[in-house]
């Protein structure tokens, strides 16, 4: 049966992320999708989890040498693999509710694509994930839950690392009223590690623009280019839950930040090193 949903994972190292990634996509309620991890440039680590999965879930793990940062580069590779009408990027160090795909096929239109907000947790509750007080099914538990909230109000003031930042984002409000706590929302622009589109969109904007090869701002290239291409942004906060395991951040590269500035005054959807550079021979398909 042909997938409704390719889900697209950006992976670069962290295993156990990505274990804990999979493994909540394992417990959708909807389960017609399929996954591509587009892993730029991991070890044996992260292909032993994937291989983990590949009895429980549809998988395919593409891999590409560490070079530095190509992430536009290996998710086109995904892209131009992927069996779907419908495109969901995400991270592989995100944890997400069971209904989070279920939300993504719902609040997918034409002429729209969407992005969602995360909860971004501490370093003190990620390692009580990583050491088991918590699974991907405990992580949406009312306990948890409480713990998030601790861990927010005992850190107020203290360095982000310390505590649970964007906890409003894991509230989940339903229909109608999640859609009049969003148009109070100012930022729509794409969030690299969670947001969805049309394949045909994508597409026709020739994907990512494969030049970034700094950390940053290569979504919100693609979200100007969606913008000169006339799709819409919608924002799904509240509705795609989803929650951000800490580590450390990367260092954003100045360059990035010129470059989507000039998306945004060029007026041009389409980028000139994107999907339509890459040739499918070239991927490298790991079993």
């Amino acid at each position: 049966m042909r997938p409704e949903l390719t889900i697209i994972v950006n992976m670069y190292k962290y295993a156990k992320f990505l274990n804990l990634c999979l493994d909540s996509l394992q417990n959708q309620t909807f389960k017609n999708f399929e996954i591509i991890v587009a892993d730029d440039g991991s070890g044996k680590s992260v292909k032993k989890v994937v291989d983990y999965f590949r009895e429980k879930l549809h998988i395919t793990h593409i891999w590409q040498e560490d070079k530095g940062f190509r992430k536009c580069l290996i998710q086109n590779k995904a892209v131009l693999l992927s069996r779907a009408d419908k495109l969901f990027f995400i991270d592989g160090d995100i944890v997400f509710h069971p209904f989070a795909v279920e939300r993504v096929l719902k609040r997918l239109k034409d002429g729209i694509f969407i992005t969602s907000r995360v909860v971004r947790l501490s370093k003190k509750i990620t390692q009580k994930i990583l050491r088991g007080d918590f699974d991907a099914k405990k992580i949406f538990s009312p306990y948890f839950t409480l713990a998030l909230f601790r861990d927010w109000l005992f850190n107020i003031g203290k360095p982000k690392y310390l505590r649970t930042r964007f906890l409003q984002f894991g509230i989940y409000i339903p229909q109608p009223f999640v859609r009049i706590v969003q148009k109070f929302k100012k930022h729509k622009k794409t969030a690299g590690g969670c947001w969805a589109v049309y394949k045909r969109y994508f597409e026709a904007i020739n994907g990512f623009d494969n030049t970034y090869v700094e950390y940053g701002h290569e979504d919100f290239d693609v979200y100007w280019r969606m913008h000169w291409l006339g799709v819409k942004s919608e924002i799904a906060t509240n509705e795609i839950i989803g929650y951000h395991l800490w580590h450390p951040k990367r260092v954003y590269g100045y360059k990035n930040k010129e470059k989507q500035l000039m998306a945004k005054l060029s007026r041009k959807p389409e980028c000139e090193n994107g999907l339509r550079q890459i040739k499918k021979e070239d991927i490298i398909i790991l079993k």
